[in-house]
């Protein structure tokens, strides 16, 4: 009984309490705007502040000019023209067709009109298990018999040349042909024992007697075709050419 005596004692001061706030309150609110000129709110606010934020409409803030940066693109690299190609109007060979024995070269040169180096030239053999040609000197090379053509075409060119090269079998050494230096002249010919013996043309390096029985003398140039024994010219017509005469010669 005395705890619930307690408790309403103690509930009838709360209600007091709060009865007693609540006046206070509505006297002060009262007295505030009674004596207040304005808006008694602007009182309350400026006695007990403004927690209030103010907000800023993104439409109405002041707009800022950001520079624009160029946009600066690559240079682009120049290209260097290429020099115009040489238009070749015409192109051969330095040589007809020819023979040549197996094993054995032989150079060709090309005539192009206009002139260009020799290196945009390119040589080619149409056969060469017959000849073959080095695709940037032009030596050709015979191997084994029969027939084939050698072509010559300018870089970057539809002209061409070609020329036949025709190779027989590769001579054999014949011990009893050959040439001899004779001192006074080249000796070509049959041999024995190393010596004129048979027919044969001696081309005469310096001024020389042709034969003892006869007053004709050979100078360097001329040549005399005859026959001869053990080294010497005998026996038979021979025949003397001298400054672009033939002269019959029995000696």
């Amino acid at each position: 009984m005395k705890n619930q005596k307690n408790n309403k004692i103690q509930h009838l001061f709360g209600m007091l309490n709060n009865s007693l706030y609540i006046a206070l309150v509505t006297l002060f609110l009262g007295g505030m705007m009674t004596s207040c000129d304005g808006n008694p709110l602007d009182k309350i606010t400026s006695l007990f502040g403004d927690d209030s934020t103010e907000v800023v409409d993104d439409e109405d803030e002041p707009e800022v000019d950001i520079p624009e940066t160029p946009i600066t693109k690559p240079e682009t690299p120049v290209a260097t023209p290429e020099p115009a190609a040489t238009l070749i109007e015409s192109i051969g060979i330095d040589s007809k067709d020819f023979t040549l024995p197996a094993g054995q070269t032989k150079q060709l040169k090309a005539n192009v009109q206009p002139a260009v180096n020799d290196d945009e030239v390119t040589w080619k053999s149409s056969d060469v298990r017959v000849a073959t040609v080095d695709e940037k000197t032009g030596v050709v090379k015979a191997v084994k018999e029969g027939s084939a053509n050698i072509i010559a075409q300018a870089t970057g060119s539809q002209q061409s040349a070609s020329v036949m090269v025709t190779v027989t079998p590769k001579p054999v050494a014949n011990p009893n042909y050959g040439t001899v230096n004779l001192g006074y002249g080249v000796y070509t010919g049959d041999l024995k024992n190393g010596q004129p013996h048979g027919h044969g043309t001696i081309v005469y390096s310096t001024s020389h007697k042709v034969v003892n029985s006869a007053d004709y003398y050979a100078v360097r140039g001329d040549k005399y075709e005859g026959d001869f024994r053990d080294g010497r010219i005998s026996g038979g017509m021979g025949y003397f050419y001298h400054n672009g005469d033939v002269i019959a010669i029995n000696p």
